[in-house]
């Protein structure tokens, strides 16, 4: 069960809380103040070091959208992460990075 992470409305992003590095299955979601079936929605990660990576969300609900990590690797480094939810359609970001951050942090024991 996810609880939110960072919340603003009437645009809202959720992800599951506690988040370590090498985590599968972390669903991200954004809540949209408007219709988005039929839309392309990205959500745009920019990791501690600064590197960016874009992923496609799936429309999952009429103001929905969401991407799950399936990887190791999609969350590869420790520390603040910033996310953002961009319409590619009309080219509107529902979020801004900097108002929505997590922090991504080692497993415990120390392995990735």
């Amino acid at each position: 069960m996810g609880s939110s992470l960072l919340a603003s409305s009437p645009n809202r992003l959720f992800a599951n809380a506690d988040v370590t590095v090498g985590d599968v299955a972390v669903v991200f979601t954004v809540t949209c103040n408007e219709v988005i079936i039929g839309k392309n929605i990205s959500f745009i990660f920019i990791k501690p070091s600064g590197t960016t990576r874009i992923v496609t969300a799936e429309v999952v609900g009429t103001f929905t959208a969401s991407w799950g990590t399936s990887l190791a690797t999609d969350l590869d480094e420790e520390g603040r992460w910033y996310i953002a939810a961009r319409n590619d359609t009309s080219g509107y970001y529902y979020t801004k990075e900097e108002n929505f951050t997590f922090v991504c942090r080692r497993k415990p024991g120390g392995e990735s």
